[in-house]
């Protein structure tokens, strides 16, 4: 078996929480990411470690496109901003995820009425939209979600406590996210949108006759995105809030004195992406996609490609990959000498194709800033010669 570390010219384990002073990381707003037990939030040009929030495992840095909440007042329901029918708002709120004391216990007034909680009438841009908040479990085993486009219910889905379950119709995806003491993070998602269309998402009642006087669960974090999954937690006050992209790169001397443009091999791990969302886990290229080695995890695989003068001189494809589950990826490059394997996987080979010039390494992105992991980057190691094929499993399993 191939004992690497010490040949590795650069080795970086995002699992520390430390961030090596070779990587230029930049983000022009702070950001919310997992930690044990909830959330927290970073500051301006910090990176985010993010750890399990139920087990504290450490999952690595968080590199994440950018977005808007287009919900104003997302974690207050007394606020205008939410629409409100046949409930009350408990006065004694408890611990949110963020730590404050700020989840408020939503109830019922009256049985078989129509009940409501949803956002205000928001325009949404493109075909895609996503509603997510973070729900406890009060009185109610099942909560429940819904879009509306103009009015009309377009897609629902339900969430069991109890049982775990989920269920969705009109081709809602929907994804739940556990976040500690209780609190889950209720997320669907549609991209079947009618751009332009104004949308209201509903969150926790069921409607009308399915109600009973004193149904209640507890409310935190609201949002409403114009994408097709879900990203991390955006809180907002009197009006919609975008938050940057994460850039991290390595480039100049700190890039060209560890990497070999002849041959070489990228082993990378990554702890899982959003559901339905794909991206770079690194790309060393020359700030454009003509010169470029890549490593992306898409829908249920993940892919090694490599390009020369704008051309694909490689590309191999290992599945299936779940993309929220942990992936270690191996590559290794060389003239008409290439190879790929994930978490252990066969190799996947290409012996026809000539090397790029690359001059930058983006990790969890491009070098230019693009196609964003959404999710966090575990490790990155860098050996600069070609490791045989029948190692590269090793590297991975």
């Amino acid at each position: 078996m191939f004992d690497g570390a010490d040949a590795a010219s650069i080795d970086l384990d995002f699992r520390s929480g430390l961030l090596d002073p070779s990587i230029t990381f930049t983000r022009t707003t702070t950001g919310t990411y997992r930690v044990l037990g909830g959330l927290a939030s970073a500051a301006i040009n910090s990176p985010r470690f993010e750890q399990d929030p139920i087990t504290g495992r450490s999952l690595g840095m968080l590199m994440e496109e950018g977005s808007t909440n287009l919900q104003p007042a997302s974690a207050d329901p007394s606020s205008a901003s939410w629409s409100k029918l046949n409930l009350t708002i408990g006065g004694s709120p408890i611990t949110a995820p963020d730590g404050t004391a700020s989840g408020y216990l939503l109830s019922a007034t009256a049985t078989g009425v129509a009940t409501q909680f949803r956002t205000g009438t928001i325009t949404i841009t493109g075909t895609n939209v996503t509603g997510s908040a973070f729900i406890k479990k009060g009185s109610l085993t099942t909560v429940v979600m819904s879009l509306a486009l103009a009015g009309v219910i377009q897609a629902s889905a339900s969430y069991n406590f109890d049982t775990g379950q989920t269920l969705s119709t009109g081709g809602a995806v929907v994804a739940v996210i556990p976040v500690g003491n209780g609190w889950f993070r209720l997320c669907m998602t549609l991209t079947t949108w009618t751009s332009g269309g104004s949308c209201r998402f509903f969150i926790g009642f069921s409607g009308g006759s399915g109600v009973t006087a004193g149904d209640s669960f507890y409310f935190w974090g609201g949002q409403l995105e114009a994408k097709a999954y879900p990203t991390s937690y955006i809180p907002t006050t009197t009006m919609s809030l975008a938050r940057g992209a994460d850039s991290a790169v390595m480039s100049g001397v700190r890039f060209s004195s560890w990497f070999n443009q002849n041959a070489g091999t990228f082993v990378v791990g990554n702890s899982g992406i959003i559901p339905g969302a794909s991206g770079i886990a690194l790309q060393a290229d020359d700030g454009t996609a003509d010169e470029r080695h890549s490593i992306a995890v898409n829908v249920g695989s993940c892919t090694a490609t490599c390009v020369d003068t704008g051309s694909s001189q490689a590309s191999m494809t290992v599945t299936p990959v779940t993309q929220t589950n942990a992936a270690v990826h191996a590559y290794a490059y060389a003239n008409d000498n290439f190879a790929y394997s994930v978490n252990g996987s066969a190799v996947q080979t290409d012996t026809a194709g000539t090397m790029p010039t690359v001059n930058a390494l983006g990790i969890g992105m491009t070098s230019a800033g693009a196609s964003h992991l959404n999710g966090p980057v575990s490790f990155l190691r860098y050996y600069p010669f070609r490791i045989q094929n029948e190692l590269l499993p090793g590297l991975t399993a």
